[in-house]
């Protein structure tokens, strides 16, 4: 039986991404508030930190909007 992961689009990434970012929650605390495991939202996180200092994530759909 397989199943299917949720898709969030990248608005979605990027207000998780201000969660931690400019509202000081901790990637832990905000994953288990919005129902995402750790490690995804960590991604998120990441990939925003580089997208907001001017780095473009090769193969990765934006979630700045540009």
């Amino acid at each position: 039986m397989t199943t299917k992961r949720p898709r969030f689009n990248p608005e979605f990434h990027q207000e998780c991404s201000e969660l931690v970012l400019s509202h000081g929650y901790s990637i832990r605390k905000a994953a288990e508030a919005i129902g995402v495991g750790k490690s995804t939202l960590g991604k998120w996180v990441s990939q925003t930190r580089k997208e907001n200092t001017g780095l473009t994530v090769v193969n990765k759909v934006p979630v700045t909007p540009e």
